[in-house]
């Protein structure tokens, strides 16, 4: 299937508008279904909140067998942090050729500089859990 992905952003004090544009040939779609995430590039674990747990701790084939309950320091990265549209994707009507999705973002809800997150945008064959992947987009803020 032939799907562009295309997201674009526009910041305005503290909204963040999120388009994602779809442009399809393929006259056998009608609508897609689209999620839209915000993820945050990295976070480092500090503490018992975001050390990586050491379930190897007991295992004698694991490499991190007795090093300890807690990997400190551990970095995570492309961390979900808000899943704008419905878990299981929106439905876009792409009938045209060509659809488009918005949101207005709360920058607020971040927890640290816009400039460590991503936008993530993926399309499926329909707006349900387990549907296939045609195409995905992402966009540094």
């Amino acid at each position: 299937v032939n799907l562009g992905v295309t997201i674009e952003t526009n910041l305005d004090a503290q909204d963040l508008t999120i388009d994602v544009l779809l442009e399809s040939n393929d006259v056998s779609l009608e609508s897609i279904g689209l999620t839209v995430l915000i993820v945050e590039d990295l976070v480092t674990g500090e503490g018992t909140g975001y050390d990586q747990r050491n379930y190897g701790n007991e295992d004698e084939n694991h490499p991190y067998f007795e090093q300890g309950e807690y990997i400190e320091g551990f970095e995570h990265t492309n961390v979900i942090r808000h899943v704008l549209s419905g878990f299981e994707g929106d439905e876009v009507n792409i009938e045209s050729h060509e659809g488009r999705w918005s949101v207005i973002f709360d920058t607020d809800n971040l927890r640290s500089d816009v400039g460590e997150y991503t936008v993530i945008a993926f399309a499926t064959e329909s707006a349900r859990v387990g549907s296939p992947i045609l195409n995905a987009g992402k966009l540094s803020l």
